[in-house]
């Protein structure tokens, strides 16, 4: 009866002795750190005013900014770069078209966390010494998906900048990021010179499709299925920031009057679209393959999978880059298919020109068979055009 009382008595002071333990981890002070002396003020996405040291030594990237890649691609300034990214970040750069331009990067073990650094379930503090350990960073950047590091920097005295502000417009999302990353390095006019040739890129394919003058069309379908989950089926709806990307194009989305992402096979059939895009890369392992999808019996019917307009989705590329480079080209990949009968065959020579004129890189004619899928896209309706090299499909070429 002693011993059961013992026990009755030690299993009572068991969650007390849990708390006493924690205790000094919860109620540890947040740091704090003085402001710098010689600042100027860079407004971020959401507004808010951030000190930035006019001797900027570099800035550190805080979980969930999109990582180097999209970094390199808004401001094409490496030598800025005091952290990268988490491992996921580095992981998704490795093999990536942004490593073969910027190589020093993926190999500095000091831009890049430990396999414990920016989890989900560090407190702000673990979050704030992770960053630390970056020596030589004075800005940090973040956005919306960060999970509140952002505030918490501001609140130990750190210079932290938001690069979104939650726009559902992807252009504007985008946009705002380049100005803030490059407001930090005081080079604003570089932002702009990156956005004028974006929207550039749009209106020399407005004036090539002449879109206002299209007597139809074609209705196209942007999807991730898959043959091991036939649950997993994901759409471009009209709420999706990426719909936006489809009237340039010559296109309407066939999923128009669809509230979320999530779909049903039988709401897909109803839209019976004229030109699907597959989507299947890194981020997306368990989605079908273009030949894939045309096997999968809940497609047969389809007006796209019976005259062979499947396609797979080129320029996707969410894991290493936001867009900037790619958007128009891919935009452009989109409107030749839709309209083969207005457009020249520019699309190879595009991709070619673009990263020599932004970057000083060529790409060979096997990376561009890879960014454009020749290999699993070679047997759709009037895919030669788009031909030029050794047919090749390097995935990681597209990332």
């Amino acid at each position: 009866m002693k011993l059961l009382g013992r026990h009755k008595e030690a299993s009572w002071l068991a969650p007390l002795a849990l708390i006493a333990a924690l205790l000094p981890i919860q109620l540890r002070p947040q740091p704090q750190f003085p402001p710098p002396l010689d600042v100027r003020v860079v407004a971020d996405a959401e507004g808010a005013s951030v000190a930035v040291p006019n001797s900027l030594r570099g800035v550190a990237l805080t979980w969930g900014s999109w990582g180097g890649g999209a970094y390199l691609e808004m401001t094409h300034s490496p030598q800025s770069l005091r952290k990268a990214g988490a491992p996921i970040d580095r992981l998704n750069f490795e093999g990536s078209l942004m490593e073969r331009i910027y190589p020093q990067i993926a190999g500095d073990e000091t831009l890049w966390d430990g396999a414990s650094a920016f989890s989900h379930g560090h407190d702000a503090n673990s979050e704030i010494e992770a960053l630390l350990a970056h020596d030589g960073a004075d800005v940090y950047l973040g956005n919306g998906g960060n999970f509140g590091i952002v505030p918490n920097l501001r609140r130990a005295g750190l210079p932290a900048a938001m690069l979104s502000a939650g726009e559902k417009n992807w252009d504007k999302t985008i946009f705002a990021a380049t100005r803030v990353a490059n407001a930090v390095l005081g080079r604003s006019d570089f932002a702009e010179t990156i956005i004028s040739r974006y929207m550039a890129a749009f209106e020399r394919l407005a004036d090539d499709l002449r879109p206002s003058t299209l007597t139809s069309l074609p209705r196209a379908l942007l999807i991730t299925a898959s043959t091991r989950d036939p649950t997993l089926l994901r759409v471009l709806t009209v709420r999706n920031s990426g719909q936006i990307y489809l009237p340039p194009a010559g296109l309407r989305n066939a999923t128009e009057g669809f509230i979320d992402r999530a779909a049903d096979a039988e709401r897909i059939l109803a839209t019976d679209p004229d030109i699907i895009f597959t989507h299947k890369g890194r981020e997306v392992a368990r989605g079908q393959t273009v030949q894939e999808f045309k096997d999968d019996p809940r497609w047969r019917g389809l007006r796209a999978v019976q005259e062979n307009r499947v396609y797979q989705m080129v320029g996707l590329c969410c894991a290493v880059m936001i867009g900037l480079d790619f958007n128009p080209i891919r935009t452009r990949w989109m409107a030749e298919i839709a309209h083969p009968d207005r457009l020249g065959q520019k699309v190879r020579h595009l991709l070619r020109d673009h990263f020599v004129d932004a970057y000083g890189y060529r790409l060979s004619d096997e990376q561009i068979d890879g960014y454009l899928k020749m290999q699993v896209n070679r047997e759709t309706l009037g895919y030669e055009r788009f031909a030029g090299g050794v047919f090749t499909d390097l995935e990681e070429d597209s990332r």
